[in-house]
């Protein structure tokens, strides 16, 4: 915030987004699917700072680099995205690899968009059990063949079930706590900011050399000071007025 010589202010969000610039106000826009540090623009006009402090940068920081990685994005595919899409990937070709009880191919379970695979991942409505392959043909032919690679498929070390070189389970793992981390992180840079703060205040107040405790000591101080002046003024007024007295008698 800077002072004009009419005694208005400039107030920018960032540095350089306008909020206030004189006798004028202006209102800030968010346009959350542009790119990082495109996203907050003021009716001002004014260049976006790459980030921005208090709680608007923590929201704006939370979508950049929490929620976006996870959901997708800013041409981003999203963690959350991509574990969708490669479950139903798996679940799907193992599925069609199978046979049914009568003996015919399986059909795919899942259906998916994939711009959004998390968003949109759903069981295809026309599959009906009858359809469901959960036999295996060939030298390892069983009935359960399918059914059974189902079932091991979350913590599975077949380099055809996993996604990006891990687990499906161990995947979905690292998305959590990346979350929880980030949260640990932001927690420890709270606490760490409000100490410094609290320093901050501590410091003004110690240079501005006010403390209300100490004052009301002070004002207690110089009150009880004021009492025992009146008290003494009192006492020597009272000696003065008896030495009047005696050398009057004497006087007489």
């Amino acid at each position: 915030m800077t002072q004009n010589a009419d005694g208005t202010v400039n107030v920018l969000a960032g540095g350089s987004v306008p909020l206030v610039l004189g006798d004028q106000a202006y209102t800030l826009t968010a346009n959350l699917s542009a790119a990082p540090g495109s996203q907050i623009t003021s009716s001002g006009g004014g260049s976006a700072p790459p980030s921005f402090s208090g709680t608007l940068g923590g929201l704006v920081d939370t979508l950049n680099n929490t929620i976006t990685p996870i959901i997708g994005g800013n041409g981003q595919a999203g963690s959350l995205n991509t574990l969708a899409q490669g479950f139903a990937t798996v679940v799907n070709n193992l599925l069609t690899s199978g046979v049914t009880s009568a003996g015919v191919a399986g059909v795919p379970l899942f259906t998916y968009n994939a711009a959004s695979a998390a968003g949109s991942l759903a069981v295809d409505p026309s599959v009906t059990t009858d359809q469901l392959a959960v036999a295996t043909t060939g030298a390892a032919a069983s009935s359960n063949g399918v059914a059974n690679q189902l079932a091991a498929l979350t913590n599975s070390a077949s380099p055809a079930d996993q996604i990006a070189g891990v687990s499906q389970q161990d995947y979905y793992s690292s998305i959590a706590q990346s979350v929880g981390q980030q949260l640990s992180d932001a927690t420890s840079q709270s606490t760490s900011d409000q100490t410094s703060l609290t320093s901050a205040q501590a410091n003004q107040t110690s240079v501005e050399g006010v403390s209300l405790d100490q004052e009301a000591i002070n004002i207690t101080a110089d009150q009880r000071s004021w009492e025992a002046a009146a008290k003494l003024v009192t006492v020597l007024d009272t000696l003065t007025l008896d030495s009047v007295n005696l050398v009057g008698e004497q006087d007489s």
